[in-house]
């Protein structure tokens, strides 16, 4: 840059000293040339005033502007040299910094490959964006969909790329987007609907991939269900100290030869449930439970004065939070359990004043034992302390155990 100013400036020396005997001449009006100077132009010349002639004021004009026009001119020109640099220099500070991600993650030459064609002649910049979020990779993706392009060995490739990188449900850093951030061993809480009536269960997912989901359906007299017969199954899952997500995949496929293996529609329509308050942990610790219909609890039954044998269930807490918990009872039922049924019990260690009581939310049969989903009602603030001081309690046990 200082050589270019230096070059310019002797530049513009040389030609100001050229131009500056024509430009005397010309504004006195005279030819170098010319022969007929006499001695009485130069005498005075009283009868009239003097007048400068136009030209000089165009001339004058003429100096200025170019002066003007060279200063601003050279200032854009090095603002705009300053500005390609630092376009120059971010360019390669991004460039460095998504080779460190290929060389950090050991990508290979294949899926380095692969990352540029989903980039679809992106700059470096926004393929660095694309490989950090989830949701620009899978915008990336659909594209390539939309192109036709997406074979059996692609798609294997796409699957262990957004695993590489991380996109699934165990990263919280990930906005769950789809099922595709499912994970094999994932417990999935299932269910289908059937003559009117609810039927769930649990599976664990055995795979995953661009195809579907793939579970293990519930077994029913010792042989595999036939799911084929349900369009769609509602599920959930569970991010462990967030929140739960539902969703409903699409039966694909149940072969008659493999009746355990059920592949399921992948699904962009993920709902969010509710915001755990606290951290679920894991309890296992018995208790005994009462029963009462929702039309007849009254917060008066919490009192711990009531008679001892209307605690008739027993029952295992499995796993406990502030806003509810999950319960598993072995022994048969008189009648079957409803949604919205009252279970009250006494939490031990907890130094309540009240029994507890909570909501009957789901109920999932597992074996020989059901599984209770309920949640926490009527408690006010010195409650919910306290169980959350119970909690914090029963953490540090397990982690000094």
């Amino acid at each position: 840059m200082k050589q270019i100013s230096h070059i310019w400036f002797l530049s513009r020396k040389r030609i100001l000293l050229l131009i500056s005997p024509l430009l005397w001449f010309w504004l006195c009006g005279q030819k170098s040339a010319s022969g007929n100077f006499q001695l009485t132009d130069l005498q005075a010349n009283y009868d009239a005033p003097a007048v400068i002639p136009t030209s000089f004021y165009v001339g004058v004009g003429f100096a200025i502007s170019a002066a003007v026009g060279g200063f601003f001119g050279l200032r854009f020109y090095r603002a705009k040299m300053e500005e390609l640099e630092q376009i120059r220099i971010k360019r390669e500070q991004t460039d460095m910094t998504l080779h460190t991600l290929y060389e950090s993650l050991k990508m290979s030459e294949d899926e380095v490959e692969l990352v540029h064609r989903l980039g679809n002649k992106r700059e470096a910049e926004e393929i660095l964006s694309m490989m950090r979020s989830n949701k620009l990779f899978e915008e990336a993706v659909d594209e390539l969909i939309e192109e036709g392009s997406l074979d059996a060995e692609l798609m294997a490739a796409i699957h262990a790329m957004r695993t590489k990188l991380q996109f699934n449900l165990t990263n919280k850093d990930c906005e769950v987007i789809n099922t595709k951030m499912l994970l094999p061993n994932m417990r999935v809480e299932c269910s289908v609907t059937a003559k009117g009536r609810q039927l769930a269960f649990i599976s664990l997912i055995k795979e995953v991939s661009e195809r579907g989901v793939r579970i293990d359906p519930p077994m029913i007299k010792r042989r595999p269900a036939n799911l084929l017969q349900f369009k769609v199954i509602k599920c959930r899952v569970r991010r462990q100290g967030d929140a739960d997500y539902e969703f409903a995949l699409r039966v694909e496929e149940q072969k008659t030869e493999t009746p355990g293996i059920v592949w399921l529609g992948h699904s962009n329509d993920i709902r969010k449930m509710a915001i755990r308050e606290s951290e679920r942990l894991e309890l296992n610790q018995d208790a005994l439970f009462r029963r009462v219909e929702a039309s007849e609890y009254e917060q008066e039954m919490r009192s711990v004065r009531g008679s001892a044998d209307d605690y008739k269930i027993k029952g295992k807490i499995i796993d406990m939070s502030a806003g509810g918990m999950k319960l598993a009872i072995t022994q048969k039922l008189e009648d079957p359990l409803k949604n919205g049924e009252i279970f009250l019990f006494h939490l031990s260690g907890a130094s309540l004043l009240e029994n507890m009581a909570a909501t009957v939310l789901a109920t999932i049969p597992s074996g020989k034992q059901l599984n209770v989903h309920l949640q926490f009602r009527d408690s006010n603030a010195l409650t919910r302390i306290k169980l959350l001081q119970f909690l914090h309690r029963y953490k540090k046990q397990q982690v000094a155990a």
